[in-house]
């Protein structure tokens, strides 16, 4: 998995296997097992490391653009049972801007 440090910044995974002509993919995501599995059997079949990264706060389904009805929806990643999440799924601590808009 990618490395993240104590400011954020995230660093890829080594492979001193590689010849130095890879893709990479880090893909921003609000967490949804459909529209994971779609990315992973489309256009992530291209990448040869694909990592999405997810806010620690998942949950919700997918309605049209929008994720859930409410914060009930929505609770922390640990609290889900083990192996809930693929192993390239990242959680990391993003702000939600659209939770302080008027």
């Amino acid at each position: 998995k990618p490395r993240v440090d104590e400011n954020g910044m995230i660093t890829p995974p080594h492979n001193p296997d590689h010849d130095g002509h890879r893709v990479y993919c880090m893909v921003p995501f609000i967490w949804n097992q459909p529209i994971h599995a779609a990315i992973m059997e489309t256009w992530g079949k291209r990448c040869d490391e694909i990592y999405f990264l997810t806010d620690s706060i998942v949950g919700g389904e997918l309605r049209g653009d929008v994720i859930g009805e409410g914060d009930a929806d929505f609770k922390p990643y640990w609290e889900y049972p083990p192996n809930t999440f693929p192993d390239n799924v990242v959680f990391v601590n993003m702000t939600r801007t659209w939770n302080d808009c008027p």
